[in-house]
């Protein structure tokens, strides 16, 4: 999912290639082995990124979900639990 949204026009910041990295960055960086985020991480992460950076990775999750599972259950179920965190997880790791 990350790999696309840095396809994505819309969130022009995490963009930056800079920033997410190759695909072996993502694998194997250190983050990818870090701890959960805590709910203040998450939050100030949120402030890193403007609405339509939001925007764009929410639809990139749900572009992302669909291609995994048709299982409507299983779609709304990630959707209500992670899509509105989304934009702070991504932005607590920038």
């Amino acid at each position: 999912m990350l790999i696309s949204a840095r396809s994505s026009a819309r969130a022009n910041r995490i963009n930056d290639a800079r920033t997410l990295g190759s695909k072996t960055e993502l694998r194997c960086s250190p983050a990818a082995r870090k701890a959960p985020l805590t709910d203040q991480q998450i939050a100030a992460g949120a402030s890193k990124l403007d609405a339509s950076q939001t925007k764009a990775l929410g639809d990139n999750f749900s572009s992302s979900l669909a291609a995994v599972t048709d299982n409507p259950l299983v779609k709304e179920g990630l959707s209500k639990e992670i899509a509105p965190k989304l934009g702070g997880i991504i932005g607590a790791l920038l």
